[in-house]
Protein backbone atom coordinates (compact mmCIF):
# COMPACT_ATOMS: atom_id res chain seq x y z
CA UNK A 1 0.00 0.00 0.00
CA UNK A 2 2.62 2.36 0.77
CA UNK A 3 4.28 2.22 -2.11
CA UNK A 4 1.35 2.37 -4.22
CA UNK A 5 0.80 5.65 -2.22
CA UNK A 6 4.57 6.39 -3.37
CA UNK A 7 4.06 6.05 -6.56
CA UNK A 8 1.61 8.48 -7.23
CA UNK A 9 -1.93 8.80 -9.17
CA UNK A 10 -2.58 6.10 -11.93
CA UNK A 11 -1.93 7.04 -15.61
CA UNK A 12 -5.54 8.07 -16.83
CA UNK A 13 -5.71 5.43 -19.82
CA UNK A 14 -5.18 2.78 -17.19
CA UNK A 15 -8.14 4.60 -15.21
CA UNK A 16 -10.38 4.85 -18.21
CA UNK A 17 -9.52 0.91 -18.71
CA UNK A 18 -10.97 -0.11 -15.60
CA UNK A 19 -14.18 2.01 -15.95
CA UNK A 20 -14.86 0.21 -19.23
CA UNK A 21 -14.09 -3.04 -17.68
CA UNK A 22 -16.70 -2.16 -14.77
CA UNK A 23 -19.05 -1.06 -17.35
CA UNK A 24 -18.88 -3.54 -20.05
CA UNK A 25 -19.56 -6.30 -17.00
CA UNK A 26 -22.59 -4.44 -15.84
CA UNK A 27 -24.01 -4.86 -19.45
CA UNK A 28 -23.09 -8.53 -19.30
CA UNK A 29 -24.88 -8.98 -16.00
CA UNK A 30 -28.43 -7.00 -17.51
CA UNK A 31 -28.15 -9.29 -20.08
CA UNK A 32 -27.53 -12.24 -18.41
CA UNK A 33 -30.97 -10.79 -16.20
CA UNK A 34 -32.91 -10.29 -19.45
CA UNK A 35 -31.93 -13.41 -20.95
CA UNK A 36 -33.54 -15.48 -17.86
CA UNK A 37 -36.60 -13.62 -18.15
CA UNK A 38 -36.88 -14.35 -21.97
CA UNK A 39 -36.72 -17.47 -21.68
CA UNK A 40 -39.35 -18.08 -18.97
CA UNK A 41 -41.96 -15.70 -20.94
CA UNK A 42 -40.86 -18.00 -23.63
CA UNK A 43 -42.15 -21.22 -21.28
CA UNK A 44 -45.49 -19.32 -20.54
CA UNK A 45 -46.23 -18.66 -24.19
CA UNK A 46 -45.56 -22.30 -25.30
CA UNK A 47 -48.18 -23.42 -22.38
CA UNK A 48 -50.46 -20.63 -22.95
CA UNK A 49 -50.67 -22.19 -26.43
CA UNK A 50 -51.05 -25.72 -25.75
CA UNK A 51 -54.08 -24.59 -23.02
CA UNK A 52 -55.65 -22.80 -25.61
CA UNK A 53 -55.32 -25.38 -28.38
CA UNK A 54 -56.64 -28.15 -25.73
CA UNK A 55 -59.27 -25.93 -25.20
CA UNK A 56 -60.32 -25.62 -28.61
CA UNK A 57 -60.37 -28.94 -28.91
CA UNK A 58 -62.85 -29.54 -26.43
CA UNK A 59 -65.01 -26.85 -27.16
CA UNK A 60 -67.55 -28.41 -29.34
CA UNK A 61 -70.62 -26.04 -26.93
CA UNK A 62 -68.78 -22.74 -27.70
CA UNK A 63 -70.12 -20.09 -29.68
CA UNK A 64 -68.46 -19.26 -33.39
CA UNK A 65 -66.92 -16.32 -32.53
CA UNK A 66 -65.73 -17.37 -29.19
CA UNK A 67 -63.98 -20.11 -31.51
CA UNK A 68 -62.83 -17.46 -34.12
CA UNK A 69 -60.84 -15.91 -31.99
CA UNK A 70 -59.42 -18.66 -30.30
CA UNK A 71 -57.99 -19.80 -33.56
CA UNK A 72 -56.73 -16.43 -34.32
CA UNK A 73 -54.90 -16.17 -30.60
CA UNK A 74 -53.48 -19.62 -31.58
CA UNK A 75 -52.16 -18.39 -35.22
CA UNK A 76 -50.61 -15.29 -33.34
CA UNK A 77 -49.03 -17.05 -31.15
CA UNK A 78 -47.29 -19.12 -34.07
CA UNK A 79 -46.33 -15.72 -35.22
CA UNK A 80 -44.30 -15.23 -32.02
CA UNK A 81 -43.23 -18.60 -32.21
CA UNK A 82 -41.30 -17.74 -35.38
CA UNK A 83 -40.09 -14.13 -33.78
CA UNK A 84 -38.92 -15.63 -30.93
CA UNK A 85 -37.02 -18.41 -33.15
CA UNK A 86 -35.86 -15.48 -35.14
CA UNK A 87 -34.05 -13.86 -31.85
CA UNK A 88 -32.99 -17.26 -30.61
CA UNK A 89 -30.87 -18.06 -34.11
Amino acid sequence: MIQRLAQGPKLPAEVDSLKTSLILERRTQDQNIIIHRFDALELKLVAYHSALIAALRNSDNLDGGLKVSAVRTILDSFYAFYHVGLIRT
